[in-house]
């Protein structure tokens, strides 16, 4: 593992922690943002580098401005992109199909991703690289969940990262089927 790695994995926990304990501080959606960089920092050694840019591109969309359909839409590509991984086949269309979804209302545009993601999680259970990585995605899902039960009511982002920061972490370790984690055992494992 290389030095630049298990700074940002280090600096990740230190942050991460700071975040959970002082949700309140002003400023915390910039810091939110600098511990998904962190995560692509990590994913550039051992995860999905394109998903991991997407991912902090979505963050930025849903954070700092009224755009919620693109950070979605980027969310959405993020999930199209792991797919096609995981099952070593290309969804070429869905990157056509989905920008048009935009265009639909935003619980509507949700719920078509939320279909998205639970596809992506059944072919997890089938063919992740490790536990790690179908954990990262059960975390994921709580934190959308928590996302989409805040846009009816008022939920405390600080809930929603609790889950999703360790997600993109996980992620990032997990994409490629890190076998340095030895508490993550590979869920499929190969015979030699």
């Amino acid at each position: 593992m290389k030095t630049h790695t298990l700074v940002s994995i280090s600096l990740f926990g230190v942050l991460y922690l700071f975040s959970l304990l002082y949700p309140q501080l002003p400023n915390m959606d910039g810091l939110r943002l600098v511990l998904v960089c962190l995560c692509f920092v990590v994913a550039m050694e051992f995860g999905n580098p394109k998903s991991a840019f997407l991912t902090l591109c979505a963050d930025y969309f849903i954070l700092f401005t009224p755009y919620y359909a693109i950070g979605i839409l980027l969310f959405g590509f993020v999930h199209i992109l792991y797919l096609e991984h995981l099952l070593q086949k290309q969804f070429s269309y869905l990157y056509w199909i989905l920008p048009f979804c935009t265009l639909l209302p935003l619980t509507v545009f949700g719920l078509l991703y939320g279909i998205l993601f639970s596809i992506h999680i059944f072919y997890a259970t089938k063919k992740a690289p490790t536990f790690g990585y179908l954990l990262a995605l059960i975390l994921f899902a709580f934190g959308d969940i928590l996302v989409g039960v805040g846009y009816f009511t008022i939920t405390k982002p600080a809930w929603i990262w609790l889950f999703y920061a360790p997600s993109q972490m996980l992620l990032a370790l997990t994409a490629k089927g890190l076998p340095l984690l030895q508490w993550f055992y590979p869920l499929h494992p190969t015979k030699d």
